[in-house]
């Protein structure tokens, strides 16, 4: 695994965290909204713990569009380029 719990410790979001990570590991593109209706989360706090994962340079954002945005897990989908 790239990341672990230990690597992902966001305080109060550390359990959101956590499940986000878990779900990157099975779908390493996801949005907001998906990300809000998987951890059950407002889209306010989806967006933030989208962020934060930004911040720490685990996801990207893809489309550079302000709405309907996608964020890639890169360096788990770089493991499988050759």
């Amino acid at each position: 695994m790239l990341y672990r719990q230990t690597d992902v410790d966001l305080g109060k979001r550390a359990e959101n965290a956590q499940m986000l990570l878990n779900q990157l590991y099975k779908r390493p593109a996801i949005t907001v909204s998906e990300t809000a209706k998987l951890l059950e989360l407002s889209h306010t706090a989806a967006t933030n713990l989208i962020k934060q994962f930004q911040e720490l340079g685990i996801l990207i954002e893809l489309t550079g569009y302000q709405r309907n945005r996608v964020y890639l897990f890169d360096r788990y989908i770089a493991l499988f380029s050759l």
